[in-house]
């Protein structure tokens, strides 16, 4: 029998980059196995979050549950964010982190959420957001979130970084870090002036920078401890779900028998019983050939590392 996967698309509005208006959630089915359409390679993933903003209509008390009702600009631009405990929620105006009870009807706020977190497809959309910003009704404050590289430019070229003594730089926890530390991560940016350039230069307030890595190994962790075997002392675990758990596309050749896991500017292509696999087009060596059992295919798990460090 073959097993299904879920490929949840999202689609948004966007004005003067801010998106606004509802999620348009689709949900559709495919064989396991079957090829998924490659993303171009050359596309880098600015952010791992979608967000959306609107100005909350209601706030929903359940026991120990909060959600909010958020209504965009546009008609029957409506969505449903369920407050964690998790959620990091901050005052643009401020800079400090808020607690979720200080959410109330006639806020303007933006929210983020994973976009490879697979979503059911109901009106209005129903989404936890990992990030809320309490949008400032002055202008004035800004809130970039985005990956940043090593020179410390968003990775969609839109605003570069300068740090001084004034800026601060914390972790999600709120503790004190470096400008070392913000090197590719995900940041969460304050600011308030920014040049017209391209990128736009700014001085931010303050930044946090996020770490995902500690949730995607988590996960990780928990598919192959439920699903693993060795073989020869090494330890084959199934490429497909860790992959797909790490937001790669995984598509499947029947022809050659091959796997090709793929995202952005990395792409790897496992052929079964071939020890020999490319990675970015160089060739690499597993320690034992790959295999099929039970419809899957299965792989050393030391592949991980160059999935889980991309």
């Amino acid at each position: 029998m073959k097993k299904l996967s879920v490929l949840t698309l999202a689609a948004f509005v966007a004005s003067a980059g801010v998106a606004h208006g509802s999620a348009l959630a689709q949900t559709v089915e495919l064989p396991s196995q079957a090829e998924a359409e490659p993303e171009d390679a050359d596309q880098l993933e600015a952010s791992i979050y979608l967000k959306n903003t609107g100005v909350i209509s209601e706030v929903r008390e359940d026991d120990d549950s909060t959600s909010l009702v958020i209504e965009g600009p546009e008609e029957d631009s409506i969505m449903i964010f369920p407050m964690t405990d998790d959620a990091l929620i901050f005052d643009s105006r401020t800079t400090e982190q808020v607690n979720k009870d200080e959410l109330t009807e006639g806020q303007t706020i933006t929210g983020y959420y994973d976009k490879d977190t697979a979503h059911i497809m109901i009106y209005p959309p129903t989404i936890a957001p990992e990030i809320v910003i309490i949008e400032d009704e002055q202008e004035g404050s800004q809130v970039k979130v985005s990956k940043f590289d090593e020179n410390l430019v968003s990775l969609d070229n839109q605003l570069a970084l300068t740090i001084n003594e004034e800026t601060i730089l914390v972790n999600e926890n709120g503790a004190a870090i470096t400008e070392e530390d913000l090197s590719g991560k995900e940041l969460i940016v304050f600011y308030t002036i920014a040049t017209k350039s391209i990128p736009a230069q700014t001085t931010p307030q303050k930044i946090v920078a996020l770490d995902h890595t500690d949730k995607k190994q988590e996960e990780v962790e928990r598919l192959i401890e439920n699903d693993n075997y060795y073989k020869n002392d090494t330890k084959m675990i199934p490429i497909r779900s860790i992959a797909q758990s790490l937001g790669f596309t995984v598509g499947w050749d029947q022809e050659t028998r091959s796997v090709t896991v793929q995202k952005q500017n990395l792409s790897i292509q496992i052929s079964n019983g071939d020890t020999a696999y490319s990675y970015n087009r160089s060739l690499r060596e597993f320690p034992v050939a790959p295999e099929i059992q039970d419809g899957k295919t299965y792989v050393p798990e030391d592949i991980v590392e160059l999935l889980i460090n991309d």
